[in-house]
């Protein structure tokens, strides 16, 4: 015998889950799409008499409950099935979600800032940010998850150096530490890539991930790549002549190799725009018989740009200039002895010294700190300096194995943009 509800509407057994006392059932089985109708609340005969009689009057009548009643029951569908997964869940609900990870009305200021797919990502990885809170990977992460902006953190330890066992010296691990503005002990230094980004949201989320209210600069990077993701070539293509093809960089174990093939000069091109004032910073790594070459504010179309190049074989480092197809003019020669198998800090700077003079600009290259051109070299005809490329370049010699490698570039924009975190702020 078919089971009638109070009012002799069938009952379908099948569909109940089983018995309400003890069942075990999940959250999704329990849950069954609306089947009822206030309408149907009314008895049998009061249905047929609105039909034959009332031109369904009644029915019509009910429509605006039934749209409410539908609403409250989607809803409770909602909070049983789609709360349990972020990409779907209503963004109504996103802010009382935040509030059960942590994110209280005490922090509006920082996620009112976000968009509701960054407020997704947000809840979906707070329980890991609230555990590592404080150290530098929690820094990187949670910027780098929000923001997709590329980010390195430097620390009190990674700006010392301890020399014998009474001095501290500001030799940022023995690297070059010419961008350090704060020279204090509980500074410590974010470098983020603006590509666009929300500096606002970045200072907030710096300010409440640092260990315990240091002193932070944040500093905007044009470019940056610590070659710490395999494969990842979305700032590179390498250029090989004289076979002229382009092929993927090798980017993997933390540095990009130019050495694929040994009878090849390779070119490795960085495709983020370069600024036309500019300070790139780069680790780079030779092998014996590698020479290695910086290009800058280069155009492969007309030829116009510059290079800073170590010889190998003369014990030389020159500036050239080129100005078109042909041979490039020298502005500076002189001896540098450049090892293989060691990394060498190498550092360009294209600047404008002297403002009542803007169509001169200057170039300085150093290498470990030291100016290696001995002084700047005014570049008169500031037409060459309007942005351009920006490359790494390994020269062959026949017959012997190169290769060079980098495992850290950076690009600052001049002047250099930052922002300043005080201590207790």
């Amino acid at each position: 015998m078919a089971l009638l509800d109070i009012v002799y509407n069938p009952l379908d057994a099948s569909a109940s889950g089983g018995t309400v006392l003890g069942w075990s059932g999940t959250v999704e089985e329990a849950v069954h799409p609306l089947g009822l109708s206030i309408y149907r609340f009314f008895t049998q005969n009061l249905r047929d008499m609105d039909a034959q009689e009332g031109a369904f009057f009644l029915k019509r009548y009910l429509q605006g409950p039934q749209q409410i009643w539908q609403g409250i029951h989607d809803s409770i569908v909602e909070l049983a099935t789609d709360m349990w997964d972020l990409s779907v869940v209503s963004p109504l609900r996103l802010r009382t979600m935040q509030r059960i990870v942590g994110w209280t009305p005490d922090l509006e200021w920082l996620t009112a800032l976000l968009d509701d797919e960054g407020l997704r990502r947000l809840i979906g990885s707070s329980i890991p940010f609230w555990k590592i809170r404080g150290t530098e990977t929690s820094i990187e992460s949670v910027i780098t998850l929000l923001l997709g902006a590329r980010i390195r953190v430097w620390n009190y330890f990674d700006f010392r150096w301890v020399l014998e066992e009474t001095d501290l010296g500001v030799e940022w691990d023995g690297l070059d530490p010419w961008a350090i503005e704060e020279d204090d002990t509980n500074t410590f230094n974010v470098r983020v890539v603006d590509a666009g980004i929300n500096r606002e949201l970045i200072k907030g989320l710096v300010k409440l991930a640092r260990p315990s209210n240091e002193r932070i600069e944040i500093t905007y990077l044009t470019m940056l790549d610590l070659f710490n993701v395999p494969n990842d070539t979305a700032q590179w293509s390498v250029y090989k002549y004289p076979s002229n093809v382009v092929t993927p960089a090798d980017v993997s174990s933390g540095r990009i190799r130019l050495g694929a093939d040994d009878a090849e000069t390779e070119m490795a091109w960085a495709l983020p725009p370069i600024p036309r004032q500019f300070v790139a910073h780069g680790r780079f790594l030779r092998s014996e018989f590698a020479g290695l070459a910086l290009c800058f504010n280069f155009d492969v179309d007309t030829e116009f740009g510059y290079m800073l190049a170590f010889d190998k074989s003369g014990g030389t480092v020159s500036l050239f200039n080129w100005t078109g197809p042909g041979l490039p003019a020298v502005l500076y020669s002189g001896a540098y002895t450049f090892d293989y198998d060691v990394y060498y800090n190498v550092r360009i700077e294209v600047t404008q010294d002297d403002p009542a003079a803007p169509t001169i600009n200057y170039i300085n290259a150093y290498v470990d700190g030291e100016n290696i051109l001995g002084a700047s070299v005014p570049i008169a005809d500031a037409t060459h300096l309007n942005g351009g490329g920006l490359s790494m370049v390994k020269t062959w010699d026949a017959g012997n194995p190169t290769y060079i490698q980098c495992d850290a570039f950076e690009v600052f924009g001049l002047p250099i943009e930052s922002d300043f975190i005080d201590i207790n702020s």
